[in-house]
């Protein structure tokens, strides 16, 4: 049904921070696989954490317009990680944003050693399945090492180049919970990451490159043409944009309430239809995760926002 997976391989990696230290005046794209209209399958890398798994909240204050909450979460039974975590020089976590309108967003990151460090991602899902499947898949018990040819998490494999990565849970996916009218929209969805990439540069993430894949890569777009002071380049990668593309009119947001409508494991295993594009037991840790993030479809509306997506062609450099 689908392309082949796309991978983070190390080649890849190495390209895409190449660019941070261009100026964000063009967009450009990158796809290994095909045309940029093209639906890729998630972006899990062949490259499970540098690090135990922990959820925890990361401590940063002084926020001059954005308010983060410090979060707790338990990560086992007898276990509660609070505040920030450190293993081998690595730091990871999740914190919330409470966006223009008063809505928090969550965002996961994971951070090098700041000896390492080199520089910052932020990371936008796709339509249907939210950071932690696409961005972060764990594959194991115990788990696989992300910085290895063996791993899933694009994040882990991320952090092990010294780069900062910033995953960004939309509204009604994943730990962020759905707008009061229960709609998401893209034209919120880019006040969200504006909001979250202006938090960020209050705590001294200035200008992170900006990574979309699938239809995130059409909000990442966005950003580039409206907000491109804020993010130093970007990257549509897997993007599904075509101009030939008639979106759905109209925004139900306000009018009418959603419809509920479950996921299902056969819609997560869609993506791996190509025979060894992902291996077995990473493809049940992502229906897992899947169903487990995302168990409620997110529900869309105002897609024809995305006619306002002008992208201007060019090469990404090299």
């Amino acid at each position: 049904r689908g392309p082949p997976m796309v991978m983070f391989t190390w080649a890849t990696t190495i390209s895409l921070f190449m660019t941070l230290s261009f100026p964000m005046c063009e967009l450009f794209s990158t796809s290994s696989l095909g045309p940029l209209h093209r639906a890729e399958s998630p972006p899990c890398s062949p490259l499970r954490s540098v690090a135990p798994r922990a959820r925890n909240g990361v401590v940063r204050r002084g926020s001059t317009c954005l308010k983060m909450t410090i979060m707790k979460e338990r990560v086992h039974s007898d276990n509660v990680v609070e505040s920030n975590v450190v293993y081998r020089g690595n730091v990871q976590g999740f914190f919330d944003v409470d966006c223009r309108d008063g809505h928090k967003i969550r965002v996961w990151y994971k951070e090098p050693d700041p000896v390492k460090k080199i520089g910052n991602v932020v990371l936008l899902h796709g339509r249907t399945w939210s950071s932690q499947p696409v961005w972060d898949l764990q594959v194991g018990n115990p788990p696989r090492d992300g910085a290895s040819m063996h791993g899933a998490s694009a994040m882990d494999l991320l952090v092990s180049e010294g780069i900062g990565a910033y995953a960004i849970d939309l509204r009604g996916m994943g730990s962020t919970r759905r707008d009061p009218s229960g709609w998401t929209t893209p034209e919120q969805s880019v006040d969200d990451v504006t909001d979250v990439l202006n938090y960020l540069k209050s705590q001294n993430v200035r200008r992170p490159m900006l990574i979309g894949w699938s239809q995130g890569a059409l909000i990442a777009q966005l950003i580039a043409q409206f907000r491109s002071e804020i993010i130093s380049s970007v990257v549509l990668y897997g993007s599904i944009y075509n101009p030939d593309t008639e979106f759905e009119q109209g925004n139900k947001k306000g009018k009418e309430a959603p419809p509920v409508v479950m996921n299902t494991w056969e819609g997560a295993m869609e993506d791996w239809t190509l025979p060894g594009a992902i291996d077995e037991e990473a493809a049940s840790a992502f229906g897992a995760t899947a169903m487990r993030t995302d168990a409620r479809k997110v529900s869309w509306t105002g897609l024809d926002f995305f006619h306002k997506v002008a992208p201007r062609p060019r090469a990404p450099p090299s």
